[in-house]
């Protein structure tokens, strides 16, 4: 899980995406953006700021499925990234909320429902 600001920084992370990246826990993450790291998903970086930019504005969730090498051993898997928008305490949208699950089985008809 994580959560990102309008500027598509962090603000905070949590414990598994800092591994889902490979990065040490003690990383200075917060305040950066996806492609100021030093990680191999760096390089979807402007279609998932593109991607987040689009939920702020809808206001709705989308979700992706990728299909990368994560972790240590950067074993290949299919994770689905589900892009929420994040609101403060009076209600505005200010930045968005990422939650990243394994997708163990992938059909068409997944993308469907």
């Amino acid at each position: 899980m994580t959560i990102k600001n309008g500027n598509m920084q962090y603000i905070a992370v949590n414990e598994s995406f800092m591994k889902l990246l490979n990065l040490p826990l003690d990383y200075p993450i917060v305040g950066r953006k996806l492609d100021e790291l030093p990680t191999s998903l760096a390089y979807l970086a402007r279609r998932i700021h593109k991607q987040e930019r689009l939920v702020m504005q809808h206001r709705d969730k989308i979700s992706s499925i990728v299909t990368h090498p994560v972790g240590k051993g950067l074993s290949l898997q299919t994770m689905c990234f589900d892009t929420i928008p994040y609101y403060d305490d009076h209600g505005l949208c200010i930045g968005t909320m990422l939650q990243v699950r394994p997708v163990d089985i992938f059909c068409p008809s997944y993308v469907l429902d």
